[in-house]
C-alpha cells in the first residue's frame, strides 16, 4: 500500500468505554458521547432509528449531508453498534487523495491486493463519494454486486462499507459527480443528516452539550444558558 495512501487512513483498533448507554443491536452505545446525536428533532430520532437498523445488517450505507455535519462521528456509532465492533474502523480521507491514489488504495495497484481484498472484516468509511472517479465508482458497483451473489450462496462475512456524500444523489447537480449504478445500490440503506438550520429545535440542547463538554474540560461547573442567550 502506498506511504502516501497510509497518511490517509485512520485506524480505530479497539472501541472507547462510553459514559452513558443505550441497549443497540445488543451492544451498549452511548450516543451522548456523539454531537450528532445530540437533539430533539426528528431527524435526529430518525437517525438513531437508522442506526439501530443499520447495525442488525451488513449492507453497505451511505450518508448525505453537508460538510461539518460529523458523518464520521455516525459511521463510528454504527460500527460500534453492529456486530463486528471489536474489528478495526478504518477512515479513509478521500479529499486528500488522487483517483489513482485512491485507486491504488482501495482496490490495489496491477498485481496487488488493496483495501477492499485485505481487510476482511471490520468498517471502511470513505469521507466522500463524488471524491473517487467514476470508474472506481462503477467498480463499487460492480464488487457490491457481487459481494450480494455471494451472501445470497452463503459466503458473507465481508467488511462493511460507509460512504458519505455532502451530493444529495436526488440532485441533478450530482449527476456527473455519482454513478447511477452505485447510488441505486446504496438508496434503500441512505440517510440524509439535515443542516442544524434545518432544525433550530436542536439549538439549545447542543449549546447545552457544548458547554458541560467544555467545563467539564476545564474542571470548572456547569454553565447556565440564560433566556437571553
Amino acid at each position: 500500500m502506498p506511504e502516501a495512501a497510509l497518511k490517509s487512513v485512520e485506524l480505530e483498533v479497539a472501541p472507547q468505554p462510553r459514559p452513558s448507554l443505550t441497549l443497540v443491536n445488543q451492544r451498549a452505545i452511548s450516543y451522548d458521547s456523539y454531537e450528532s446525536f445530540v437533539g430533539v428533532s426528528q431527524n435526529v430520532n430518525d437517525l438513531k432509528n437508522f442506526i439501530g437498523l443499520q447495525a442488525t445488517q451488513a449492507q453497505p450505507v451511505l450518508l448525505i449531508g453537508e460538510r461539518g455535519l460529523r458523518q464520521e462521528q455516525v459511521a463510528r456509532a454504527l460500527h460500534q453498534a453492529c456486530a463486528q465492533w471489536s474489528q478495526p474502523f478504518f477512515a479513509v480521507n478521500a479529499h486528500g487523495l488522487s483517483g489513482e491514489a485512491l485507486h491504488g488504495l482501495l482496490f490495489g495497484p496491477q498485481g496487488q491486493y488493496g483495501m477492499i481484498e485485505t481487510v476482511k472484516q471490520g468498517t471502511i468509511y470513505i469521507n466522500e463519494l463524488t471524491c473517487l472517479p467514476l470508474l472506481l465508482q462503477q467498480r463499487f458497483a460492480v464488487y457490491l454486486e457481487e459481494h450480494r451473489w455471494r451472501e445470497r450462496g452463503g459466503n458473507g462475512g465481508r467488511q462493511r462499507l460507509i460512504f458519505a456524500s455532502e451530493w444529495n444523489p436526488a440532485d441533478r447537480t450530482a449527476e456527473n459527480r455519482i454513478a447511477f449504478g452505485l447510488v441505486e445500490m446504496l438508496r434503500p440503506s441512505s440517510f440524509t443528516i439535515k443542516p442544524l438550520r434545518e432544525r433550530s429545535e436542536d439549538i439549545q440542547p447542543l449549546a447545552k452539550y457544548l458547554l458541560e463538554r467544555i467545563a467539564h474540560r476545564q474542571h470548572k461547573s456547569d454553565h447556565v444558558i440564560t433566556a437571553e442567550a
